[in-house]
């Protein structure tokens, strides 16, 4: 009978352990996909009516695969870049759309290659710009909650392997 309850405290400090130890691993790249919409004088939206200066924040994870689907809603050309050096130009190693769209869709694609806030831009409109925000591949991404259960769980295992220890601890001292 001490050898059963003495496996028993053993599992359950072992799963206590493993529980409050782990943690929300960063993801691996994934396939991320983005529509906006752009006007030279209203910005950048995820839809025609949303479209708003500075336009809306973009956030992927470094090594992510990203698909921007662009919509130009005017007679105007546009392009799309990040700005890694927020110069406003569009440099060699800045992920640049190739070619010019206007009044048009296009689909268009790019790996997240750097950490870290960058603006995207329109080389030819200033108005025309948001923030893209690249996360470390080996950081945790920003939290949306949805990670808030795992830590509950870890804390309430941890708990239970303790007092399952205390108990057992208390009845052993209680026996002559």
């Amino acid at each position: 009978m001490a050898h059963t309850r003495m496996r028993l405290v053993a599992a359950a400090l072992v799963l206590g352990l493993a529980l409050s130890v782990s943690g929300a691993r960063p993801a691996a790249a994934e396939e991320r996909a983005f529509t906006l919409y752009g006007a030279s004088a209203l910005g950048w939206g995820f839809t025609n009516a949303t479209m708003t200066i500075p336009g809306p924040a973009l956030v992927v994870t470094e090594g992510d695969n990203v698909t921007l689907t662009l919509n130009g809603t005017d007679a105007d050309n546009h392009n799309w870049f990040i700005d890694y050096d927020n110069d406003t130009n569009v440099d060699a190693d800045e992920p640049a759309t190739q070619g010019n769209f206007r009044a048009e869709q296009i689909v268009w694609n790019f790996t997240a290659d750097r950490a870290g806030m960058f603006a995207y831009r329109c080389r030819f409109h200033a108005a025309m710009w948001g923030n893209i925000t690249i996360v470390a591949a080996n950081a945790t991404p920003p939290s949306d909650g949805s990670g808030s259960l795992l830590v509950v769980g870890a804390v309430a295992g941890g708990l239970v392997a303790v007092l399952a220890v205390a108990t057992l601890l208390m009845r052993k001292k209680k026996q002559p």
